[in-house]
């Protein structure tokens, strides 16, 4: 379950970020994330890694928001941009097989907010 490791590097984030904050006070921590739609990553399984790693902490009302963004990819014969449904990577337009994602891999930290 590679969420787990996820879980724990957001949360390794978090608190390097309270670090560059030293004695602030805080009731909750809100992470929002942008996890594309081909990295294979379970929503709930994420969550309840975070959950489970920061239950009986100072960070145990923090709660995480995922926003998903969807996959998309290039024609490298028309460059033509396109949604990818289905894991169809051919090119709607022309059919050719070459071509490059360009979203929808990637997984990041968009903002933490401290409240």
């Amino acid at each position: 379950m590679h969420e787990m490791a996820i879980a724990q590097q957001i949360i390794e984030i978090v608190k390097e970020t309270l670090a560059c904050r030293p004695g602030s006070q805080f009731k909750s921590i809100t992470v929002y994330l942008r996890i594309g739609e081909l990295t294979a990553l379970v929503a709930e399984s994420l969550q309840f890694a975070f959950e489970a790693l920061i239950a009986d902490t100072p960070l145990a009302q923090s709660r995480l928001e995922i926003e998903w963004v969807p996959a998309r990819a290039r024609c490298k014969s028309c460059e033509k941009e396109f949604g990818i449904r289905d894991f169809e990577f051919a090119c709607p337009a022309c059919g050719a097989a070459e071509t490059e994602v360009i979203q929808g891999n990637e997984m990041n930290i968009s903002r933490v907010e401290i409240h």
